[in-house]
């Protein structure tokens, strides 16, 4: 078997490794916020299709959709360097139960970010690891925190309810894995009024809070312009309530709301956040 790179080594490696356990210690329990609906949210996922407009973690039922932690001051590349994960490592375990073609698009979506970045994911080891990520398939919608939440296992949902509505896909895979590891959402950024019109008479009644805007004292984008590549940016209907366009770019060119890649300003901002001279 030839393996066309290190990296590649060291994936298929973390495959063979002990990395799914049936009930792993110390899981931070998570609560759902009031009116989140299990039912209405696997039916619009089940429902989503990739050329709707918008990715399918907008879907969950969370802040912004997809996010968990609900402290609104955990925005983008978040300052708190308590949330930093050690030594540039992310352990984690997966939920028993996911197939090779599954396990392979969440080794896919780890290796998007690793490639271009110090950050390592490896298996939890019990006996030198505290926090860890969960990645569960049972839970409802893609889903995750912002940054390390300390205190043991934090779930990193990536639900597999329905074949084509799958967050076992390695870009929204990589999405949420960025969340865990420290980012927010770039149609949230304090100057994107420069970059994008919101339409707001398309967004759905009830979901204007996920547009609000975080000031400059809240936020960091470390002097890294607006990026609409960034696998973190949502698309042109996230959060319609008709079928409109809720987030337009202003730069007739650009396009928005992609989920194969992270983009090299992802990077720079990544690599400032935990900065190492990758590639130096």
């Amino acid at each position: 078997m030839h393996f066309k790179s290190l990296l590649e080594l060291l994936l298929m490696v973390a495959y063979l490794a002990e990395d799914t356990i049936a009930h792993p210690p110390d899981v931070i329990p998570h609560t759902y916020p009031p009116g989140h609906d299990p039912k209405a949210i696997a039916k619009a996922m089940a429902n989503w299709r990739p050329d709707h407009g918008h990715q399918i973690w907008t879907l969950s039922g969370l802040r912004e959709g997809d996010i968990m932690d609900h402290n609104p001051n955990s925005r983008n590349v978040i300052r708190d360097s308590n949330k930093l994960w050690f030594n540039y490592t992310v352990p984690y375990v997966i939920q028993p139960g996911l197939t090779q073609y599954e396990r392979s698009e969440v080794f896919k979506g780890m290796n998007l970010i690793m490639q271009g970045s110090c950050i390592k994911f490896r298996p939890y080891q019990y006996y030198r690891d505290r926090d860890y990520i969960y990645l569960r398939y049972d839970e409802v919608g893609c889903w995750s925190y912002v940054g390390r939440q300390g205190g043991g296992g934090q779930v990193v949902s990536l639900a597999r309810n329905v074949p084509e509505g799958t967050c076992l896909y390695h870009g929204v895979v990589a999405h949420e894995l960025l969340h865990a590891i420290g980012f927010e959402h770039m149609h949230n950024n304090y100057n994107r009024d420069d970059y994008v019109w919101i339409y707001y008479n398309n967004i759905r009644a009830g979901e204007e809070h996920n547009f609000l805007k975080i000031s400059p004292q809240e936020y960091t984008d470390y002097g890294v312009p607006y990026d609409y590549d960034s696998v973190m940016h949502y698309g042109r209907t996230a959060f319609s309530g008709n079928g409109g366009e809720t987030i337009v770019p202003k730069d007739p060119n650009a396009k928005t709301g992609q989920q194969e890649f992270v983009s090299r300003r992802d990077f720079l901002k990544l690599n400032t956040r935990y900065p190492c001279n990758f590639g130096k």
